[in-house]
């Protein structure tokens, strides 16, 4: 066993318990401490590990086709939104990592007032379609920094710009059916469009 680090295993530990706390501290003893410094900074660790320090500090969404940009900023808001969970400035901060312009509207804010314990989440596109997965992630990311009385309604809005054609055209048609004047059921007249 190493000086540095010292077994914790009882006396009445095994043989093979003893080979296994010998090698690991073994292993242990060759890291150096100053790493762990920059493996739990956002901003130092490196690019290959930031799933895992998101995994340590709890980070609700993660999409791993983000830049390595948003990747640090999502692991540096983690602590704050865990430390606010259940407050407006919680779903503010969750929300940053859309793709889409979002609002909170609490019940007393709407015109006229909602349910109370309600709230509204409008949704901006800004000339993206909002596809399946990405409303998934909204509601899933207002879910888990919401607090649990409160329900929400989500509300898709936005503005395009283009040009739209209309075509078409109207077509009428009378049809006339006769029959023989011996036949009691007379004429009939159908509108065929």
């Amino acid at each position: 066993m190493n000086d540095i680090i010292r077994s914790i295993l009882p006396v009445s530990a095994s043989r093979a318990e003893r080979v296994v706390d010998s090698t690991a501290g073994d292993m242990l003893a060759e890291i150096a401490v100053c790493l762990i410094r920059y493996v739990k900074n956002p901003d130092l660790c490196p690019t290959e590990l930031l799933p895992w320090l998101a995994w340590e500090m709890s980070v609700d969404t993660w999409n791993e086709y983000w830049t390595e940009a948003e990747k640090r900023a999502a692991i540096k808001r983690a602590a704050y939104i865990h430390r606010h969970r259940g407050t407006k400035a919680a779903l503010n901060e969750s929300l940053t990592d859309s793709p889409f312009r979002s609002q909170i509207v609490e019940w007393y804010e709407q015109t006229p007032p909602g349910e109370p314990y309600t709230f509204r989440l409008n949704v901006e596109q800004k000339d993206l379609p909002v596809q399946m997965n990405d409303y998934q992630d909204l509601k899933h990311a207002v879910l888990r920094a919401k607090n649990l009385r409160s329900w929400f309604s989500v509300h898709l809005y936005g503005n395009s710009r283009g040009r739209v054609f209309g075509y078409g055209y109207v077509m009428a048609t009378e049809k006339v059916s006769g029959i023989s004047a011996d036949d009691t059921r007379g004429i009939r007249d159908e509108w065929v469009e």
